[in-house]
């Protein structure tokens, strides 16, 4: 609750301080974007995609955006957690009072359960495929996260070269949860061999001596346990044994905090090996030119590094 009183203080500021400066004429000559059409109840990276889109509208449209609070799934959830960790405007109060003072001035776009709702694909912005959205978007993604106010406990190591590896499982991997064998989001899994032998490439061809591997994962998404791709338990740290103690464990336990820490842990990473999932994409974004490695698409054995353009 504090985290949201807080960003809602701090735009509650804004505004009386417009008022009391006399500019209210000025606010009534402005156009508001209410924008509610995210995707509610899924991942980090799919609603950043949603979020970028109404970023995208309003920029132009040349209107102020004002969306509505993120409402996510893997236990972040609606309170605020993602936007305060992300520096995203929480926009509850700034919406009251525009619609109290402003209705006429007000487009409001509104969330359609019944439809998808449309995505600016972040994984399309990294990899060069939707420049115009990129230049538009960036700048005001990048200038919140620079000023984020919630920031988690830092888990990388100091002296070493940190290396995370984000591994998509969780719900997808899951064979009770309703993504049968066949179904695309399972084609997008990795095995753990895949990310070992990327990780030992990586740390072969730069010569690494001092490195520690932080291994990120929704894992079987209620414990310390992890499942391979196939939905099975396994041990992960066998899997990386050649590495240890020089790697470790963090699962999300759907919590929203640790997937928190996993985004600012794998942004903040000196190398990233992510998977293809938005989850991943997000990271990729806020990582920039950081040294970044995602999975081809076209064979399962295969990953490249990522050219960042500017």
């Amino acid at each position: 609750m504090a985290l949201i009183e807080t960003g809602m203080e701090l735009l509650q500021i804004i505004f009386l301080n417009t008022r009391n400066k006399g500019l209210t004429d000025e606010m009534e000559c402005k156009k508001y974007l209410f924008y509610d059409d995210m995707i509610r109840g899924g991942g980090l990276g799919h609603a950043l995609g949603c979020y970028s889109y109404g970023i995208k509208m309003a920029i132009d449209k040349d209107m102020v955006f004002l969306p509505h609070n993120l409402i996510l799934g893997h236990g972040v959830g609606s309170d605020g957690i993602a936007e305060n960790s992300l520096g995203l405007p929480l926009c509850s109060n700034a919406r009251k009072y525009i619609l109290e003072h402003f209705p006429e001035e007000v487009e409001h776009i509104k969330y359609d359960a019944e439809k998808w709702a449309p995505v600016t694909c972040l994984g399309g912005m990294v990899q060069g495929h939707d420049k115009e959205a990129y230049y538009l978007v960036r700048k005001v993604l990048w200038d919140y996260y620079k000023y984020r106010r919630f920031r988690v406990d830092n888990i990388l190591k100091g002296d070493v070269v940190n290396i995370a590896i984000s591994i998509r499982r969780g719900e997808v991997a899951l064979p009770n949860e309703g993504f049968s064998a066949d179904h695309p989001f399972r084609k997008r899994l990795r095995s753990e061999g895949f990310y070992l032998n990327a990780v030992n490439k990586i740390i072969k061809d730069k010569g690494l001596g001092k490195y520690h591997i932080h291994i990120l994962s929704d894992g079987d998404w209620s414990s310390e346990g992890y499942i391979d791709k196939e939905g099975n338990g396994c041990d992960i740290y066998e899997a990386f044994k050649s590495h240890l103690p020089n790697a470790s464990y963090f699962p999300t336990r759907q919590d929203g905090f640790r997937t928190i820490t996993q985004l600012q842990t794998a942004v903040d990473a000196d190398i990233f090996v992510g998977s293809i999932s938005g989850f991943s994409d997000l990271i990729a974004f806020y990582r920039g030119e950081k040294e970044t490695y995602l999975p081809s698409n076209e064979s399962e054995d295969e990953f490249y590094k990522l050219d960042w353009f500017s």
